[in-house]
């Protein structure tokens, strides 16, 4: 397997998030029994660049797929059957961390001072507002890191692809940890032991001004693609 999966060939002067394989294990989920099955530990370095940016938001997806024809089957046979299947996810629905709870001051207003007749005449009459003030609303902020199984280019069976999405605490501008690492356990097909690959994509809101730098830089092909990684169990 690839060690370095997605990232580390970005200018070191852009923000980016830096995956790479921290760990991976190829087993059985029981005792030397069908399924045979993969846990895979990801880890992420998020990289802020030379200025004092800040993570607001990360999202990364993974889509899992098998690769290479298995002993038996025609060329034009399909391979979704052999895709794994993602059993369990970590961290899961979802982790909060660094809760505060803090309290605002809500206004709600109404003035009505214009109106329109017959004729197309508008009249304008005295003006009547109205003014209603909520004080002391207590609100809870945190961070949240979640994982969430999907179906990619399939809907039956078992999901082949896992969402992660890391918020900063908004109220605190905490940002987020410049290492994250996250894991994925994978049920095989029984018997399979053939190649299966991962296709990475990572998304970040790091300020509209930095967000619509990387929009002009993956237009104009300035991101590099990164290859899918292969697995070999």
């Amino acid at each position: 397997e690839r060690i370095y999966t997605t990232g580390y060939d970005r200018n070191p002067a852009e923000t980016a998030v830096l995956g790479r394989l921290f760990h991976v294990v190829h087993g059985y989920t029981r005792d030397g029994e069908d399924p045979p099955a993969t846990l895979i530990v990801f880890e992420w370095n998020l990289r802020p660049g030379p200025l004092p940016r800040r993570f607001r938001e990360v999202n990364i997806e993974v889509t899992f797929a098998a690769r290479e024809l298995r002993p038996g089957m025609l060329p034009s046979e399909d391979l979704t059957a052999y895709d794994p299947g993602v059993v369990k996810v970590g961290p899961e629905v979802p982790l909060q961390q660094s809760a505060i709870t803090y309290t605002v001051d809500k206004t709600t207003g109404r003035k009505i001072g214009l109106s329109v007749g017959f004729g197309g005449y508008v009249s304008v009459n005295p003006e009547v507002s109205s003014e209603t003030k909520k004080s002391g609303i207590q609100r809870i902020d945190y961070n949240v890191q979640a994982g969430y199984p999907f179906f990619a280019n399939k809907n039956c069976g078992q999901p082949n692809g896992v969402i992660w999405t890391f918020q900063e605490n908004a109220t605190q501008e905490s940002g987020l940890p410049r290492v994250v690492r996250t894991a994925v356990l994978l049920e095989r097909f029984d018997d399979d032991f053939g190649a299966f690959e991962a296709k990475i994509q990572t998304t970040s809101h790091i300020s509209v001004v930095e967000d619509a730098k990387e929009t002009l830089r993956r237009a104009v092909g300035k991101v590099p693609v990164d290859d899918p990684v292969t697995f070999y169990p």
